[in-house]
């Protein structure tokens, strides 16, 4: 290309830098072809016609280009109006359509790639059974400016990537699928992590994904996760015992909490003071052994099931009412347990937050709270232990609740504990994570709960223990009733 021609095609590079709408031309010499526009062309020029020739159609919407020599000109379209419309760059090349046939056909020929020639051009059609095939298929297009490129990654290639990216992914609700030679990734998603997750792994698989996934953030992760079982003890136990549980206490391992000012019904009881951390291992039969040796009671027993990094909560009380110009309020009064469970493999990491409120002595309605937060590492079959959680001080100036009140939880059972008053006993938290594979098993725990609570609540109280009785009947006979009529 001579200096003239080649400033000739940088200067109408830089002119159609103005942003018009048709594209430069790639043209071969004696290859026709045609230029369609979305307005009425009122005029055009060529800035060379020894290069190429021009034919305005009578529809006034195509222009007819017959490329002669080799060379570089620009067409310029003018609307009916006189205005500038298009500046169009054309670039024509000579080339040996029938080499490049022979070409085509030699490095295509073991693949299910056709080269055929249409029109003076070498077209290259068919599916590809790769990527690699579908990626040389462009390159060889590339290079020859008379060869068209038709080819069309494999539907069944693309339906295998399809199903190894969503088997990647798993992420309930998004899919993969081949759509025209590309993978589309749809569906919805609960959070913006979850999508950067999907597009992250389907990119690793196919750059060009098409994003159709929907995200409908709910401050939470639906989906399938490992569950935990945590299982609660409030105890009450006597010191003499507290080496037979075999606690590991964690050096250090404080969390501190300011005294509160408060009085109320259980005004030293809402002193929670510094609380120890420790761990036991092989819990459950050295409760029962603490139990039956008559050195410990278990005050109350919780049984929750969470999902991996979701929270749970547990509340030990009763709620209190407060009246106020003619209506009333109710506040709950007791011990209340946040935690949210993390599995990491067999083990879990357990975030704990147990907060005591308590009536206010000297605010009408007002309640005294106090917290302890922290968390542990607990490994399979470990229990960790808050000790030191609840104070004794001044318990014995508030050992009566109002008339009435539900005292049947854990926090107020200890209240009323003579040993606890007279600091012979402890009250200690335990909490055993354990993780549950499957649904079914889940149940099967349940009942386990459920039968161990009967036994807990037979041993704390008569009275109590007859309550369960009678709701527990009136539940059975509620189900025979629903079963006689079908339901």
């Amino acid at each position: 290309m001579s200096w003239k021609r080649a400033s000739i095609a940088i200067l109408l590079v830089l002119l159609w830098g103005e942003s018009f709408a048709i594209p430069p031309q790639r043209l071969v010499k004696g290859g026709f072809t045609s230029i369609e526009t979305d307005y009425d062309i009122g005029d055009a020029a060529i800035s060379n016609g020894e290069i190429c020739e021009f034919v305005i159609a009578s529809t006034r919407r195509e222009i007819y280009l017959n490329p002669r020599e080799r060379g570089s000109t620009a067409l310029t379209i003018w609307d009916t109006s006189g205005r500038k419309r298009d500046l169009v760059p054309i670039e024509i090349y000579e080339e040996d359509v029938k080499k490049i046939e022979s070409e085509a056909r030699a490095k295509f020929g073991n693949t299910d790639i056709d080269v055929s020639v249409r029109g003076g051009e070498v077209v290259l059609s068919g599916d590809a059974l790769s990527k690699r095939e579908s990626a040389e298929a462009e390159a060889f297009a590339a290079r020859y400016p008379s060869v068209r490129n038709e080819v069309a990654i494999s539907q069944a290639i693309l339906d295998t990537t399809a199903s190894k990216i969503e088997a990647a992914i798993a992420i309930p609700g998004v899919k993969a699928r081949g759509v025209k030679g590309k993978i589309v990734l749809e569906g919805v998603v609960y959070n913006a992590a979850d999508k950067k997750k999907a597009l992250e792994i389907a990119r690793l698989y196919e750059p060009d994904i098409i994003d159709l996934i929907d995200v409908k953030d709910t401050g939470r992760r639906p989906g399938k996760e490992r569950l935990v079982k945590i299982d609660v003890y409030f105890m009450e136990v006597k010191k003499e015992a507290l080496r037979t549980l075999g606690i590991l206490w964690a050096p250090g391992s404080t969390t501190q909490s300011a005294p509160s000012k408060g009085g109320g019904v259980l005004g030293g009881i809402s002193e929670l003071i510094t609380g120890t951390i420790g761990f036991a291992v092989n819990l459950l039969p050295k409760l029962r052994f603490v139990r039956e040796s008559g050195k410990g009671r278990v005050l109350e027993h919780a049984s929750l099931i969470v999902k991996s990094g979701e929270a749970g909560d547990f509340f030990s009380g009763t709620e209190v009412p407060y009246y106020s110009s003619g209506s009333v309020s109710f506040k709950e009064v007791g011990i209340k347990v946040h935690v949210e469970p993390v599995a990491y493999a067999g083990d879990v990491d357990l975030l704990i937050d147990a907060s005591l409120s308590s009536p206010a002595a000297n605010i009408e309605g007002g309640v005294d709270t106090r917290s302890i937060k922290t968390s542990a590492y607990v490994r399979g079959g470990e229990a960790v232990v808050l000790a030191n959680v609840v104070s004794n001080r001044d318990l014995k100036t508030y050992n009566r609740p109002p008339k009435g009140l539900d005292t049947s939880s854990a926090i107020f059972n200890l209240a009323l504990s003579k040993d606890f008053q007279s600091g012979r006993s402890e009250f200690l938290l335990f909490m055993v994570p354990n993780l549950i594979d499957d649904a079914p098993k889940a149940v099967e725990e349940l009942k386990s709960y459920l039968s161990t609570e009967k036994e807990m609540i037979k041993e704390r109280s008569k009275r109590e223990y007859s309550e369960f009785l009678m709701e527990d009947m009136a539940r059975d006979t509620k189900k025979e009733r629903r079963g006689r009529r079908g339901w």
